[in-house]
């Protein structure tokens, strides 16, 4: 099951161009916003670990509750890497 949500998160961080991620100190909570479509369900993957799913079972958000204990989540870098070439 996890493997599934994880191809979700894939192809929605390969398909769509803006992200946004927030972490919010007051709640320890670090938000992954992937699209501005509206959420239809929300489905927790494991402890402190939801994602939002608009109603094509497309992945909108991830939220992380208790960020920096349960991820690690101290700095966070981005890279984008260059398409594979055969």
């Amino acid at each position: 099951m996890l493997s599934s949500h994880l191809g979700l998160l894939y192809q929605a961080i390969t398909e769509h161009r803006t992200m946004k991620i927030n972490y919010f100190e007051d709640t320890d909570t670090a938000l992954i916003e992937f699209t501005e479509n509206r959420v239809a369900e929300t489905r927790k993957l494991c402890e402190n670990i939801y994602i939002d799913l608009d109603k094509q079972g497309n992945l909108v958000a991830m939220k992380v509750e208790r960020a920096e204990q349960s991820a690690n989540i101290l700095e966070f870098t981005f890279e984008r890497q260059a398409k594979a070439t055969d």
